[in-house]
């Protein structure tokens, strides 16, 4: 089961809520990487495939690249999994 809940509306307002979270998520790392940037496009297209690919691995559980190229996701115990408003809304269903 990708999205937990004792019931179809809780796994309903999971799924609301990750997508909530992506979303949430993208802007924030649009933001950062264009800051850490100066907005130089060259250099946000070289950084973006890592990432992405660091992005999805943190929704993934690993977080040992985060603090290298997401600058979001601390790793550790301030992962984004446990900062995140959205994922913490349905951490209870997680077990």
């Amino acid at each position: 089961m990708m999205f937990p809940g004792e019931n179809a509306a809780r796994q309903r307002e999971n799924r609301r809520l990750f997508a909530e979270d992506v979303k949430t998520r993208c802007q924030m790392v649009y933001t950062s990487v264009h800051m850490l940037h100066d907005s130089n496009e060259t250099a946000i297209a070289r950084r973006m495939p890592d990432v992405i690919q660091t992005t999805l691995d943190c929704y993934s559980g690993s977080c040992a690249n985060c603090r290298r190229h997401v600058t979001v996701c601390r790793g550790g115990r301030r992962n984004w999994w446990n900062t995140s408003p959205h994922l913490k809304a349905g951490k209870r269903d997680r077990r």
